[in-house]
């Protein structure tokens, strides 16, 4: 439901009750990074005895660059089973002083799904102010009504900080003064006012907040989560009543049916061991059930029936691990859903309890006396890889005798990463004839999966792979290559090609060059090094490890004259290390890099940069080869 007021609503508070700048005197001179700057950021809210609630959003805002026009773009999605929408004005206030105000014609309500029916409930209001242009203040107010989503529970997160700058914020919610009302703010210390109706029946609570600076992303930075002012408010009392509640309404969707039934036998018949049944059920969904992201209103926590979401062949997060649960159960094997917030290696139980947290859902499934963790929104996974989102992290079980948090797995990097293999037969001339193997583990086997699934055939394949080939060796050429079938996950894939390069090692009179590596043109440093002073620490995470072999036979009639020094560099956030044999007319070069997690402050960029630096001159090291 969309309605538009042409009068300003109820609970307006001006920008001068609110101390904002006059917008005549804001410029991109005094934000020459932002695209725009945020005047005023007003949020009312107002909860009902029953949790029901309203939130109304005021917000002014002025464009410094044509990229700011977009801020006149607005869509606010919501749940059409919950909640509706009112638009109570938009209007737009140009340098010379004339207006363009929104007209009813110009919104519109959309599906945001509209190709899964499924989800219909699930839409937007939409509209854009015409006639924007730089210098332009834009001027939005809009109200969510929504109906509670669990029973006589209230929550929220407020993020008052963007990247560009903001010169007023204020959050104002009014609840019922009996009810049991729990706030956290984070990363900054200040207090709301509160207030009492004259009655004694409500209470108000207000916080205000400015930060007229530009806030600029980093590489490698921390978790805005970390450093930007943010607030939680919850009636939730607790994880575990969080916990039962989810349960009771998942539970019921994790159904069966003949259909159900059926499928199971028809997928593990003629399999006797579990965690063979559990591939061949994780597989098929995986494989004909497509992803589809949906986090708006109750439909972000309790799935569809599996006996639904059967018929529609496609889900989000939750709808297919109830499938997939369901599914498991019909054939003997122990499942239940977990929650999470996902890539996150934050303790969640340690925060307000609240749906807002809990971001992504999977299945535990226990075979062979093994846990597994299966993410069926993976698409290319297989059954025993535990991918990083899911690591060092806390699950939230759902299920009798669970209800509880419990720690995910531990992300071990030598189960990913890649395993490379080349092979050369140098020639005097310079030229190499070369084979490349390379077997993709863990994630990185789920990753690559994923892209080659989308290429329509081989002839694409070896396109892609001609172009690298190209690329990275001079006059190199692709002559033939194999791909593993992303659909085959019975062992790990693998990548395979045959190739040559007229000009890939250089020729001195009777000596040739080359570095310990196929890549010839070798550059380490990223740019981000090379950039001044930094505002946030350095955040690195444990990657999967690269591990090469490369055996050269050099041509007749040559010996080496010069090998590089064996290397190995291991500090705080990295280990990389490389070692040089000869066994007879053949090179061995061994090299395994990999990154640590380390949380390192930001005055280390030097030492880091030195790092770089030494590792770019290592991997710049020569071979020399001379005649006999």
């Amino acid at each position: 439901m969309t309605r538009v007021h042409l009068v300003a609503a109820w609970l307006v508070t001006t920008s001068a009750m609110l101390g904002a700048p006059d917008p005549a005197t804001v410029s991109s001179n005094d934000f020459p990074h932002s695209e725009a700057v945020t005047l005023l950021d007003e949020t009312k809210v107002d909860v009902a005895a029953d949790a029901s609630f309203s939130a109304l959003r005021h917000v002014r805002s002025k464009v410094l660059t044509p990229r700011g026009r977009r801020a006149a773009e607005t869509v606010i999605p919501f749940n059409a089973e919950l909640q509706q929408v009112e638009v109570h004005f938009a209007k737009a206030t140009l340098a010379d002083g004339s207006e363009a105000a929104l007209k009813p014609a110009d919104i519109q309500t959309i599906l945001l799904r509209p190709g899964n029916p499924a989800y219909n409930d699930v839409k937007a209001v939409g509209y854009r102010i015409r006639g924007v242009e730089v210098g332009t203040v834009l001027d939005q107010e809009y109200v969510l009504k929504s109906k509670p989503q669990m029973h006589d529970q209230f929550w929220m997160i407020w993020r008052p900080r963007s990247a560009q700058p903001l010169y007023q914020a204020q959050l104002v919610v009014r609840v019922p003064a009996a009810r049991k009302f729990r706030w956290r703010m984070h990363n900054l210390d200040i207090q709301p006012q509160v207030t009492d109706s004259e009655d004694k029946q409500w209470k108000t609570y207000t916080w205000s907040y400015a930060a007229p600076t530009e806030l600029s992303a980093e590489p490698y930075m921390p978790s805005p989560d970390e450093f930007v002012p943010w607030l939680e408010i919850t009636t939730v009392e607790s994880w575990e009543q969080l916990a039962k509640w989810l349960d009771d309404v998942t539970a019921p969707q994790i159904d069966s049916s003949p259909e159900f039934q059926a499928r199971v036998q028809g997928l593990t018949a003629g399999l006797t061991n579990d965690l063979d049944k559990a591939a061949a059920l994780f597989y098929w969904v995986e494989d004909n059930f497509p992803y589809v992201g949906i986090d708006l209103g109750v439909a972000g926590y309790k799935p569809r029936a599996a006996s639904q979401v059967i018929q529609t062949r496609y889900g989000d997060a939750k709808d297919l691990s109830a499938l997939l649960a369901a599914l498991l159960r019909d054939a003997g094997i122990p499942a239940r859903l977990a929650l999470l917030e996902s890539g996150s290696a934050r303790k969640i139980s340690d925060r307000l309890p609240m749906p807002r947290h809990l971001t992504h859902c999977v299945v535990v499934a226990e075979v062979n006396g093994k846990t597994l963790y299966l993410d069926p929104t993976a698409e290319t996974a297989r059954v025993e890889t535990v991918l990083g989102r899911l690591c060092n992290t806390e699950l939230l079980l759902l299920g009798k005798g669970a209800n509880q948090w419990a720690p995910g797995p531990a992300y071990e990097g030598r189960q990913h990463g890649t395993l490379e293999r080349i092979k050369l037969r140098l020639a005097a001339d310079g030229s190499v004839e070369g084979e490349l193997r390379i077997e993709y583990l863990g994630e990185s086997d789920a990753f690559i999966r994923s892209a080659f699934k989308k290429f329509p055939g081989v002839g694409q394949v070896r396109e892609l792979m001609d172009r690298e080939i190209r690329k990275n060796l001079p006059g190199g050429r692709l002559i033939d290559c194999d791909v593993a079938d992303p659909a085959q996950r019975t062992r790990n894939f693998v990548t395979q090609a045959r190739f040559d390069a007229a000009e890939w090692a250089a020729i001195e009179g009777e000596k040739l060059r080359f570095k310990p590596q196929l890549q010839q043109q070798i550059r380490v440093s990223d740019e981000w090094l090379t950039k001044g002073d930094r505002a946030f620490p350095i955040q690195f995470y444990e990657s999967a490890p690269s591990i090469s072999e490369i055996e050269i036979t050099l041509p007749d009639g040559f010996v080496a004259e010069s090998l590089p020094k064996d290397v190995e560099f291991d500090n705080a956030f990295s280990h990389w290390k490389r070692k040089v044999q000869q066994n007879g007319n053949r090179l061995v070069i061994h090299e395994a890099s990999h990154l640590k997690t380390a949380r390192l402050p930001k005055e280390s960029i030097a030492d880091i940069r030195k790092y770089y630096d030494e590792a770019t001159a290592r991997k710049n090291d020569e071979i020399v080869l001379k005649k006999k």
